[in-house]
């Protein structure tokens, strides 16, 4: 690591620390405004409209801030009443015709005051405040704004400030951390591309502790908004030119009729590692926002001194989830692939009984049900009756209780799914149209139109939902009565879900709606509302559960205490695609630990995630002190890895492991599929599929994971580069000539790495059908499918895919539900959760770890990378209404991937951009734009056949010069040898810092383009060597924590499948570590 001089440089002017150091004052000097306190040194330029020009850290003497001309003190974006297009005037600092400057005195602290008049030519006064005091180290800012004008005003980003960056060309160990709810650090702001950057982060929203940090290993800045109240707001860190833009925004709807106040204020510093054996880190800016933040209202009681939550949830419970498989099939999805857990009463049973009660028989246990709704998971608000029956949601609780569990159900919030799952005849499963036009739209989220906002969530496949305005009291009384519904069928904690949003302008929580009895646009509503939810909903249940936990999904400080378990996702940062590289950092669990137990919400894991899979999220979560929470795994020994290929189990006629996916004009799911015991090969049943249809096709479909890509549910027994044979036994009496069995092995991207199939014809007997394939390097699962064309009536059965082995014969593969290595890991961390551990990762405070000398041996995580080509439509000034991107996720084949959209009626061009700005080789071919209803190509030249001269642009598609600031240095060629189609195909080649981009125009005239209309824009693509981030681990994780009576601890775990050793350095002593793989070891004070 660099020492750090080059994030910073050193204040030219030496003497202004030597003699301040330790001072606390105000100085209003010739064309500047001098605050100092013990820590700080801050410049204001007074000919320069008050803007931040040096922020100097007295330890070290180091300059922070860089100077930017165009950075004003704030800027205001004000509106006219009654219009609704969101289009704002802006006001800077700059604009205000007289500045006036004064100090002032308020006892020990001292106050800038800078006074800005007739704000670009208008009645519009702004008056900032900047005071120090000897009670703390930092600098507090404060801003009202006042005037007759007839205006509202919308947003105020203040204060303005450009931090100074090292050089692109030095290796630098500056970082950028917020208090963002999965938290992360950014390393190396320094080398973003100009224009990029981390936010706007909104608060309440995705911002949980309303704090942010840039540092290295030096010093750093400091900046937070010390709100009590909930105002809303937004963090946004971006690269500029002249280094790093940090701006708070607060978001309001404020008519100028009356003066407004910021209503907090924003806190500036510096800061540095108070040991100086170690380097800066964020905690150091975490402690400074959480000696502020112990003093406010969410922070009255820790876990371990609140009275008003149940004992057993003080012993360190484990959680499980059960969930139900979507209704509909995308394989893509994460949780689509993992069992249906819920639908199986026999399964649950089983696993409460032979694997939870057999190994922790006394530790309570919080299992988490997914899919109860009665239509799908996440389809509100028509939850009841609830699946499979009223009958069946009562056995699964009474499951739960004997097994000593506590039922845990996540009604998804303030949504209502108007439709859901979307036919192809655009007939839907559920259309509560009329029921939410009678109850639901007057309390429904207003747009500044006052139209509701509307959604459209991948879970509602095609559907469209509506959020219900949590400002409404009908809307927190309708919530409610489904939370009382929920404990009236043994619900023993309920969580919030879905609501993650914010209510700034644009979230889809901010409601102009006049008659929901709270004012229009963001304001403090937002968080006193749902604090009155929590509050209300908690006091309805608890005379029918005595005991009722409540939760919600989204970490957020304002809620601490009305709350008593916290759905947490950090680890999810170690396989999220980013534009911008970010390293895993649990900053929330960090500030407020000890005040409730944090469990993580997905530990199955998400496709691309890092090698390890869910034993490296186990022992993260271990480490950062979060609750068990068990992947369940069933039956508990060795099963064929095609699951139910004798078509034994069936749910709903649907068999058990197999998803139906229907083509165009397929029947409904229960008429082409169902379970035959009357004809059969072998067993008690077989498959049967019906087809009454001419040109359509059935697919049935089974997902198989490859190797350690699917560990999380335990190990496949598939392996690249072996033999094996699927077979199956077939009967039918009548098959389209289409009609086959097929195999398709996937790429972590999804790209096809082999295609294999063998035809079935129809006949009177039994007939066997097989396949055989060696599955290709970097596959990571199989993609079965029976692929029954026409009209047919057949019988499929026995099912079974084999390898083959040394000696010529072939095997059944078979999978292992749980490893070994997983089951111990699992039992150390409930042990020490439940146990030695409880005061520490339960009810302890988080503290600075020690160092720890280990291997840098750990798994390398990788994260997708996130690039995208975006086709923006553009309306009056340039200004882009909409986009419809195709992302890019990472290396691929040659594959097709297209987006639709509808031109709006204010578009005046619309633009598709061949714009990367991540590293790698990316080939682009046979670019088509046409109306979704047929007609012709609109775009010139996508197939890049009319290129004659290669070292020219292509025709149709000029090259940009830069983007913005930043010269576009990525080099784009035709190519002759890898192509689609045709004779030639563009390749853009760019490296780390690059940015190449071409685009093509087409204009909304009403002949090329035509408002209303919907188009498809479509396109080949193959990508290389893109960038993927590489994140190196430790060997040895590790954490430290103060239990409630003082003592401390530290919690290491070895990541890896080998003995490692490690050196810890802690209150003077060295302690060596040997850990054999996969150990965890508390080691106390």
């Amino acid at each position: 690591m660099r020492t750090g001089t080059c994030l910073f440089s050193l204040l030219t002017t030496a003497g202004l620390v030597s003699t301040v150091f330790g001072q606390v004052g105000l100085q209003d000097e010739a064309g500047r405004l001098v605050l100092r306190n013990e820590q700080s040194t801050m410049v204001l330029d007074k000919d320069g409209g008050g803007a931040i020009v040096s922020l100097v850290d007295n330890v070290t003497g180091r300059e922070l801030v860089a100077r930017d001309p165009a950075t004003p003190l704030f800027r205001l974006g004000l509106s006219r009443p009654g219009d609704t297009s969101g289009e704002l005037i802006w006001l800077t600092s700059r604009d205000a015709e007289d500045v006036a400057h004064a100090v002032e005195e308020r006892g020990s602290c001292k106050v800038a005051r800078l006074t800005f008049k007739k704000l670009g030519g208008r009645q519009l006064k702004a008056d900032c405040t900047v005071s120090v005091s000897p009670e703390n180290g930092k600098f507090l800012w404060q801003l009202a704004v006042e005037g007759p004008e007839a205006l509202i005003l919308e947003r105020v980003e203040f204060p303005s400030v450009v931090l100074r960056v090292p050089s692109r060309e030095d290796d630098a160990d500056d970082a950028f951390v917020a208090g963002s709810v999965k938290g992360g650090v950014y390393p190396q702001p320094s080398q973003w591309p100009v224009g990029s950057g981390v936010g706007p982060l909104s608060q309440p929203g995705p911002l949980a502790a309303q704090f942010g940090c840039y540092y290295d290993a030096s010093c750093g800045f400091y900046s937070a908004t010390q709100d009590s109240r909930g105002y809303p707001k937004r963090l946004r860190s971006r690269r500029t030119a002249s280094g790093i833009e940090f701006i708070w925004e607060r978001c309001c709807y404020h008519e100028l009729a009356k003066p407004f106040e910021l209503g907090y204020a924003v806190a500036q510093a510096t800061f540095r590692s108070q040991d100086r054996a170690l380097p800066t880190d964020w905690r150091d800016a975490a402690d400074l926002y959480k000696a502020w933040a112990l003093k406010q209202p969410w922070c009255t009681h820790t876990l371990a001194e609140r009275d008003d939550v149940p004992d057993w949830l003080k012993e360190g419970p484990a959680m499980v989830r059960f969930r139900r498989r979507h209704t509909y099939y995308k394989p893509n999805i994460r949780l689509e692939y993992h069992p249906d857990w819920y639908s199986h009463l026999d399964q649950m049973e089983g696993w409460l009984k032979e694997y939870w009660q057999e190994h922790f028989p006394d530790v309570p246990l919080i299992v988490a049900l997914w899919g109860w709704e009665r239509f799908s998971s996440w389809i509100s608000p028509q939850y009841f009756p609830p699946y499979p029956s009223e009958d069946g949601l009562r056995q699964r609780v009474k499951a739960i209780r004997d097994a000593g569990g506590h039922p845990f159900f996540w009604p998804s919030g303030y949504h209502w799914a108007v439709t859901f799952n979307q036919h192809d005849e655009g007939t839907f499963a559920l259309d509560d149209r009329e029921q939410f036009e009678k109850l639901g739209k007057p309390h429904a989220v207003a747009t500044r139109d006052g139209s509701p906002f509307t959604g459209n969530d991948s879970w509602l496949n095609g559907g469209t939902n509506c959020v219900m305005c949590r400002g409404d009291a009908w809307s927190r009384r309708w919530l409610n009565e489904t939370a009382m519904e929920l404990t009236e069928r043994g619900a023993d904690l309920i969580q919030v879900d879905q609501v993650t949003y914010g209510c700034c302008h644009g979230d889809r929580g901010c409601c102009y709606g006049p008659r929901h009895g709270h004012p229009p646009g963001p304001g403090p509503w937002f968080v006193e509302s749902f604090t009155d939810q929590l509050q209300t909903m908690r006091a309805e249940c608890r005379p029918l559960n005595p005991d009722m936990i409540l939760g919600f999904e989204g970490a957020q400080e304002f809620f601490l205490q009305q709350i008593g378990i916290q759905d947490y996702r950090d680890f999810e940062l170690n396989w999220s695609p980013s534009a911008l590289e970010c390293k895993p950092a649990s900053v929330f669990t960090y500030l407020y630990h000890e005040f409730l137990p944090f469990f993580q919400s997905n530990p199955e894991g998400f496709r691309g995630k890092p090698a390890g899979g869910n034993m490296l999220l186990m022992a993260s979560s271990l480490v950062d002190g979060q609750m068990p929470h068990l992947v369940p795994h069933w039956p508990l020994q060795p099963t064929p890895a095609l699951e139910n290929g004798g078509f034994e189990q069936f749910t709903a006629d649907l068999p058990d492991g197999w998803t139906l996916a229907e083509g165009p004009d397929a029947p409904k799911p229960s008429a082409a599929v169902r379970c035959d015991s009357a004809v059969k090969h072998g067993g008690r049943c077989s498959l049967r599929l019906e087809n009454a249809g001419g040109s359509e096709t059935l697919h049935v479909v089974q997902s198989i994971g490859v190797g350690e890509y699917e560990r999380e549910v335990g190990s496949h027994g598939p392996e690249v580069r072996k033999c094996y044979r699927l077979s199956l036994w077939l009967k039918a009496k009548g098959l389209g000539e289409a009609s086959r069995v097929s195999i398709r092995a996937e790429a972590a991207e999804g790209e096809v790495t082999g295609d294999w199939h063998v035809p079935l014809v129809a006949g009177d007997d039994w007939q066997r059908a097989e396949v055989t394939f060696t599955i290709p390097k970097r596959t990571v699962r199989l993609l079965v499918a029976l692929e029954l064309a026409g009209p047919c009536e057949a019988w499929v059965d026995d099912a079974a895919l084999e390898e083959l082995g040394d000696d010529g014969t072939y095997q059944v593969v078979m999978q292992k539900p749980i490893l070994a290595a997983e089951h111990r890991l699992a039992v150390q961390w409930i042990k020490l959760y439940h146990g030695e551990g409880r005061p520490y990762l339960l009810l302890g405070r988080t503290v600075h770890p020690p160092r720890l000398d280990a291997e840098d041996a750990g798994y390398v995580t990788t994260q997708p990378i996130r690039a995208r080509v975006p086709l923006h439509i553009y309306g009056s000034g340039n200004k882009i209404v909409q986009t419809a991107p195709i992302n890019i996720s990472g290396d691929t084949d040659w594959v097709q991937k297209d987006v639709r959209f509808t031109v709006p009626e204010s578009a005046e061009h619309c633009t598709v951009h061949l714009f990367l700005q991540t590293e790698g080789r990316f080939w682009f071919d046979d670019i088509c734009l046409a109306d979704v209803d047929g007609g012709r190509e609109l775009l010139s030249d996508g197939d890049f056949e009319q290129w004659p001269d290669p070292a020219a642009e292509p025709p149709g598609w000029p090259a940009a010069k830069s983007w913005g600031a930043v010269p576009c240095t990525g080099q784009y060629a035709r190519d002759e040898e890898e192509k689609h189609g045709g004779k030639f195909a563009i390749r853009l080649t760019n490296g780390k810092k690059d940015v190449v981009h071409l685009s093509q125009t087409l204009p909304v005239d009403g002949k090329t383009l035509h408002p209303g209309k919907t188009y498809r824009l479509s396109l080949w693509m193959k990508v290389q060597d893109s960038g993927r981030v590489d994140h190196k681990l430790p060997a040895i994780l590790h954490n430290a924590y103060r239990s409630p009576d003082g003592r401390e601890a530290v919690i290491a775990v070895n990541i890896t499948d080998k003995s490692q050793t490690g050196r810890l350095h802690w209150h003077g002593n060295t302690i060596d570590l040997k850990l054999s793989p996969w150990e965890a070891r508390l080691v106390k004070d």
